[in-house]
């Protein structure tokens, strides 16, 4: 074959290559609402919860969560809290009977309600403290980013990093990989030996405090 024609083929070859890769289709999946607008999606021991004006928010404390289980998702979702909120992002939900012994939440709250830095804003409740200082001021809209791919949680607010977490380190029921303390009633079982699958939820009101949220998405990864 003389160089002239080698060339040619090369050429050739290089389009199809070419061609074939600007008509491979995007792998990156859409996102779909959490809840749609009528919560058909959602379920709940009472009738808490509620769309208004596309804002969702509950009137006590009962936990809303999704009738479909999850595993290795995004959540993209916006919250706004105030003075005194305590809620939260529950995901992996095995046992909705007992969720806190087979779940994990990332806190949504209002700083000042606590002095345990594993329980503040955008950390892993009872497990991961925040990487900063993570209180948000109130009555405005903030954005939460959660990454979960199999036992790797990743968690962003407001674009930013705020924790991230190896359910695999987790193989006491009882304390953390940094020694410290895992409260009583999330201590039923060893986090690396958790489901990573599970039903998604979101805890409702403490108190006279509120938390709302809108424009709640999931895609699969």
């Amino acid at each position: 074959m003389d160089m002239k024609t080698y060339s040619a083929m090369f050429a050739l070859v290089s389009a199809l290559f070419l061609s074939a890769c600007n008509t491979q289709p995007n792998q990156e999946k859409a996102y779909s609402d959490l809840f749609s607008s009528d919560l058909s999606n959602a379920q709940c021991s009472e009738n808490v919860w509620s769309f208004k004006d596309g804002i969702l928010e509950s009137t006590k404390d009962v936990i809303l969560f999704t009738k479909d289980d999850h595993s290795n998702f995004e959540v993209d979702l916006e919250f706004r809290i105030e003075k005194g909120s305590n809620g939260g992002f529950i995901f992996y939900v095995s046992d909705m009977k007992d969720w806190t012994n087979n779940s994990l939440e990332i806190q949504i709250c209002d700083n000042t309600t606590t002095k345990d830095p594993k329980s503040m804003c955008g950390g892993v409740f009872g497990h991961v403290a925040p990487e900063w200082n993570s209180q948000l001021t109130y009555g405005d809209w903030h954005n939460l980013r959660v990454i979960c791919k199999g036992q790797n949680i990743e968690t962003w607010l407001d674009g930013k990093r705020v924790s991230t977490m190896d359910m695999a380190k987790w193989t006491d029921s009882k304390r953390n990989p940094d020694g410290s303390a895992i409260p009583n009633w999330l201590s039923k079982h060893k986090k690396s030996e958790m489901k990573t699958s599970g039903k998604i939820g979101l805890q409702g009101r403490h108190g006279k405090a509120n938390c709302q949220y809108r424009n709640l998405k999931i895609r699969s990864l």
